[in-house]
């Protein structure tokens, strides 16, 4: 990942002991921000950060758990007790399971939901208030998902619901209210002037029951990543690349809004994937567009592909 040089800028970097997390803080102290490195591996944050000071670069390793919201305000007070400001956000950390779910014990699902969930919201939660005072810089991180509301999770839902609390109100309902709710967030300043990059995970995606498919027979592996600045054109390429899966394994477009398939049971839309339980609104992607968010015409996103 190449980035412009951004000396002395400050970023937090959450889940920065292995993966994204790890080549992103790598980055970052390469192209000369102080990065400040947060996970709950310690050994593995300890040596990240000898080896980003040993190549001339600036580090801070502050072990913390994101499920723990004492611990998050002690990452935010320690960052600033040493770098004055935070600049940039990575919300990175979480964690998966490879195991059917009739196969786990309860304490390991419980511990996804803390991570992947609850972490999730205590940190944006308190961060969040920081976005106004202290935040110049947001790296929006989504992953390729289904979403049973919105029909797909990109990054304006990444950026709308991840700044926000009570989004789940917007879909509640079969009709949702998620066609105009994600652009009209996702263009609220300064979160909207503030992300200037977003990197769209597609290493792996979920085609059905997203965004928090437990079920491995709904995972698949598209193997790329996007980035750019552009969150609309990014999420309008995201549209066709979950509906082909869809196409392909026989399934109902997220296009579709047919009532036949819809149902008030969530057992029902988690083992049926031509079920819906809710009316599905892809169209809060081109809704955004004319909200001034970015560009929804195919033929106007100017999108290089290369291959490693």
């Amino acid at each position: 990942m190449s980035l412009p040089r951004i000396e002395s800028s400050v970023t937090v970097v959450t889940g920065a002991s292995s993966g994204i997390g790890r080549a992103a803080a790598l980055a970052f102290a390469g192209a000369g921000a102080r990065v400040v490195l947060a996970s709950r591996d310690e050994t593995r944050l300890r040596q990240l950060e000898r080896e980003i000071v040993a190549g001339s670069g600036n580090a801070l390793a502050v072990p913390a758990d994101v499920t723990d919201t004492s611990q998050v305000e002690a990452l935010v007070r320690t960052t600033l007790d040493r770098f004055g400001r935070i600049d940039i956000l990575v919300c990175n950390a979480g964690v998966g399971l490879y195991s059917l779910v009739k196969d786990l014990p309860e304490e390991a699902l419980r511990r996804v939901f803390e991570v992947n969930f609850f972490g999730e919201e205590d940190t944006r939660s308190y961060l969040i208030r920081m976005v106004t005072d202290q935040f110049t810089k947001i790296i929006n991180v989504p992953n390729m998902k289904d979403h049973g509301a919105a029909g797909v999770t990109g990054c304006l839902k990444n950026l709308a619901y991840g700044e926000f609390n009570n989004v789940a109100r917007s879909h509640y309902h079969a009709q949702t209210e998620t066609l105009t709710f994600i652009g009209t967030l996702a263009r609220v300043e300064p979160l909207r002037s503030r992300t200037v990059l977003n990197i769209m995970d597609g290493l792996r995606g979920v085609w059905h029951a997203g965004p928090f498919s437990r079920d491995r027979k709904y995972r698949f592996y598209p193997k790329q990543m996007k980035f750019g600045t552009d969150p609309v054109a990014i999420d309008r390429l995201l549209i066709d690349i979950i509906d082909d899966k869809r196409k392909k394994e026989g399934v109902i477009s997220v296009w579709n809004r047919d009532m036949k398939y819809f149902t008030t049971k969530p057992e029902d839309w988690e083992r049926d994937p031509n079920m819906n339980r809710s009316i599905r609104e892809p169209g809060h992607i081109e809704y955004a567009s004319t909200l001034g968010l970015g560009l929804y015409d195919l033929a106007k996103i100017d999108h290089v592909e290369l291959t490693v």
